[in-house]
């Protein structure tokens, strides 16, 4: 292949930002349906699995070279935006994210080991890369090459389940809000929104705050062993109410849509772990397991959620996070109300109805109870 149409750092970026393109367009005519990233994730799966890309397409792009920061600023810039009052009233999505979790994990334990025994439904446990990292370690140790294959899968393909799934509910309760009234303060006037504006942080200062921030959560989680993303979202707010970080300290930078653009590119990457030949070796045991974790979720986030008064779409899409996690739950969210809506002031009210809730459920489940829970469960693989 000629050097000019070699997969170098520019033209691996310039095919990532194409892909998206083609997501959002397919998206936008599916009134968003189907989300953006998705969208372009199974494009992108096609032409590799049709030799067209290189599997390493983002990391040729170095796009992940600066993921694990992006994703600690952009936690923060989420914390900024929430006042105690709403991280306080978030106890009941952290109790529908916990026990919906445990209710579909105490359902692949219950079901999976009859049928295909242990140490698949060990590998079947739910939650994010972590968990699978861990898994795979336990299973490559025991040389059990077939529960290697199916966590590699699992991870590839619950977020094409959980996905589809997740917008629609989100869409759904998108659209209740939107009709029945969004719970907010007052729409601020132009004079306010430019004096706010006026005081705000210049690109330097923004950045050098978000730093601080960063640099204190990932010193509390050394020191800690809590998981950095979640002490992000609590200094995000802590940092907020004493008045360091400005309120949505993100926007300061002048970059948010830069490192939205990285998240993506990180979970597009997701698509290229499995392979044909890999889903047709473990279709049966992968199909039943993603079966279960559907049913247990849908029933349990639908019974948890008219009892901690949730309606039936924020239940669903709140019990969903544990197979999508962030930043996906977020990126979803966001892609959503921005296509219902052009008004800044109703696009910010329902973020903090829905994209606050689908990243703290999400925190619960798939960083926190997922890997404490796959720690202590893979250790019973022999």
């Amino acid at each position: 292949m000629s050097s000019a149409f070699s997969f170098d750092v520019v033209q691996s970026g310039l095919i990532i930002a194409a892909l998206f393109v083609a997501g959002e367009w397919f998206s936008r005519r599916t009134k968003a349906a189907v989300p953006a990233f998705l969208a372009a994730g199974i494009l992108f799966a096609a032409l590799l699995w049709s030799g067209l890309l290189p599997a390493d397409l983002v990391e040729r792009s170095r796009l992940n070279s600066l993921i694990t920061l992006g994703i600690l600023f952009v936690i923060l810039g989420m914390g900024s935006t929430i006042d105690f009052r709403q991280l306080a009233a978030s106890w009941r999505v952290v109790v529908l994210a916990a026990l919906a979790y445990a209710f579909e994990l105490g359902m692949i334990l219950l079901v999976i080991p009859p049928l295909f025994g242990k140490n698949l439904a060990l590998a079947a446990i739910p939650g994010g890369s972590p968990v699978a990292f861990m898994v795979q370690e336990r299973a490559r140790a025991l040389g059990y090459d077939n529960c290697i294959v199916l966590s590699v899968l699992l991870l590839s393909t619950q977020g094409l389940v959980g996905c589809p799934i997740v917008s629609f509910f989100v869409r759904r309760e998108a659209q209740r809000l939107l009709r029945e009234g969004i719970p907010g303060g007052p729409v601020p006037s132009a004079a306010a929104k430019s004096a706010q504006e006026q005081r705000g942080d210049s690109a330097y200062m923004a950045f050098f705050k978000l730093y601080v921030g960063a640099w204190l959560a990932d010193r509390l989680a050394s020191l800690t062993g809590i998981p950095v993303y979640v002490l992000c979202l609590v200094l995000g707010v802590v940092l907020a109410e004493l008045g360091f970080f400005k309120r949505d300290q993100m926007r300061y930078t002048e970059s948010s849509a830069f490192f939205f653009f990285m998240l993506m590119a990180v979970v597009l990457n997701g698509f290229s772990a499995a392979t044909p030949a890999m889903l047709k070796s473990m279709l049966l045991p992968l199909v039943c397991v993603l079966a279960l974790d559907i049913v247990s979720l849908t029933l349990s986030s639908l019974l948890l959620g008219r009892l901690l008064g949730f309606s039936p779409w924020m239940s669903v899409a709140l019990g969903f996070n544990i197979m999508i996690g962030f930043p996906p739950n977020m990126i979803i969210s966001r892609d959503i109300i921005n296509f219902y809506t052009d008004d800044e002031n109703k696009r910010a009210l329902l973020m903090e109805q829905i994209g606050t809730r689908m990243v703290i459920a999400g925190f619960t489940s798939t960083t926190f109870l997922a890997n404490i829970m796959a720690g202590l469960l893979v250790a019973l693989m022999v």
